[in-house]
């Protein structure tokens, strides 16, 4: 049975919701879903701009429709996080916007169970008619007692929104090991063969098993030979994909997306729409331990290439953190492929996928079996 922890108020709640996140929100717009009482997921959006209200409005509108394409949803708490500030007056920062959002919610015949927001200097919720000047103390939210409970549970939280992107530091002599025996790789493709044969002391090592083989062993323990072997493997952008697929859904969908990639060769675009689907993010969710996994090995490889060989594994940390829903990682790394190549097309693709709001089917496939953690009951802040 999950672990339930009751906000009964509007700064127990927000001292959950960094936990719920597994990040502090800045500067957006989380809606947090709920059916009945319970969280069941949560939406983070960048708060946008100033603009025409007829603009906010599509604003919310493409908000709440994201909203709707999680299953059984029926109430939702959004909160706005802003580097605004009351000042002196009680005028709860982002309230337009804010008003409008609630306005579409409800219309799309959901419950807001409460509008809250989080501001540089204090925090309100907008359905308080008794806003101090001012707002609420933000320290009442790290006072609240539902900090300690949720400690006891594990439930972290990252600083930033956006992740650990920061690549691992690697030993400058390991790096140009690797860099060395990739230009020979580079020089020579037939060796390949013997480089990863006289690396793993085997005869001959299916793609499959290689890429098995380096998601079941830690990244630090992979040798010079073995990581130019992979970052050389993976500049093929047909094992590339393979890769992707095969560390995120597993060794059948590997497989199958292989022999597509191969069908592909022969000009037959229907035999690639299988594995087509899954990089477009329509199918059965990805396996969280095997892409973690593959995020930490893919994190050794690029801060071990030379910068020529860093895209590839850059561009498949880019679909893997967005494959998990957090697009706002996979954005730096879009953002660090597509400066050392411009024109690489995977990598185009994912950052267009983020830039047009696009999150995976499988992000809104939350489980109709209540497996939240946060029950909140209120929709009026503590006086």
């Amino acid at each position: 049975m999950p672990t339930v922890i009751k906000a009964d108020a509007g700064q127990d709640f927000l001292a959950l919701l960094p936990r719920l996140t597994g990040y502090q929100p800045r500067n957006s717009v989380v809606l947090v879903a709920f059916r009945g009482k319970r969280t069941c997921g949560a939406i983070r959006f960048d708060l946008p701009d100033a603009a025409p209200l007829a603009v906010l409005r599509r604003f919310a509108t493409s908000m709440i429709g994201m909203l709707c394409k999680i299953p059984e949803v029926d109430a939702v708490v959004p909160v706005a996080y802003t580097d605004e500030c009351f000042g002196a007056t009680d005028a709860v920062p982002q309230a337009l916007f804010m008003d409008v959002l609630v306005h579409r919610a409800e219309i799309s015949d959901f419950h807001v169970r409460d509008s809250l927001c989080v501001a540089a200097d204090g925090w309100a919720s907008f359905l308080d008619p008794d806003v101090p000047a001012g707002g609420r103390p933000l320290g009442a939210i790290a006072a609240s007692p539902v900090n300690g409970l949720a400690d006891a549970e594990g439930m972290d939280v990252r600083s930033d929104v956006r992740g650990d992107t920061e690549l691992p530091t690697v030993d400058l002599a390991r790096s140009e090991r690797v860099a060395t025996r990739l230009r020979r790789l580079r020089d020579d493709p037939a060796g390949a063969g013997a480089v990863a044969a006289g690396a793993y002391e085997l005869a001959d090592l299916a793609l499959s098993e290689f890429l098995e083989y380096l998601l079941a062993h830690s990244p630090d323990s992979l040798s010079p030979d073995i990581v130019a072997a992979v970052l050389w493997v993976l500049e093929r952008p047909v094992f590339r994909d393979v890769a992707i697929i095969h560390w995120a859904f597993g060794r059948l969908a590997g497989l199958q997306a292989l022999e597509d990639q191969l069908r592909s060769t022969l000009d037959d675009p229907a035999e690639e729409a299988a594995t087509g689907l899954l990089l477009w993010g329509e199918g059965p969710r990805p396996d969280p331990e095997r892409v973690d996994a593959a995020i930490a090995l893919l994190r050794v490889l690029a801060a071990s290439a030379p910068r020529s060989a860093r895209v590839a594994p850059l561009t498949m940390l880019a679909w893997l953190t967005w494959a998990l829903g957090q697009s706002s990682r996979a954005s730096v790394f879009v953002a660090a492929a597509l400066e050392i190549d411009r024109e690489y097309g995977l990598a185009s693709l994912i950052g267009a996928m983020i830039d047009g709001g696009r999150l995976p089917e499988w992000a809104f496939e939350v489980p109709i079996v209540d497996e939240s953690t946060v029950r909140y009951a209120t929709r009026t802040a503590a006086p």
